[in-house]
């Protein structure tokens, strides 16, 4: 047995993989992982906001990030540029 399998998977059957389509329950965890990285300024330093006394950036530039992920993957839907403010 090992480590790395979530508690469903060791306590029963494995879930089917034949989906095709992401689903609003992954994009509702993924737009909370960033929301979080975005929030400890993980992604500050490649999407800076600079500071308006400065030029030195104070945090992460949400929008310019999702526009990013939006221009990579067009399948991310566009309500997602708001939860990364």
């Amino acid at each position: 047995m090992t480590d790395d399998l979530y508690f469903s998977e060791t306590a029963g059957s494995p879930p089917q993989r034949d989906q095709e389509e992401i689903g609003p329950e992954f994009w509702a965890g993924f737009a909370g992982f960033i929301r979080a990285r975005v929030w400890d300024g993980s992604f500050a330093e490649s999407f800076p906001l600079p500071c308006y006394d400065t030029a030195l950036p104070t945090e992460c530039d949400g929008r310019a990030l999702a526009g990013v992920f939006q221009a990579e993957n067009p399948g991310i839907p566009r309500y997602l540029h708001k939860v990364w403010k």
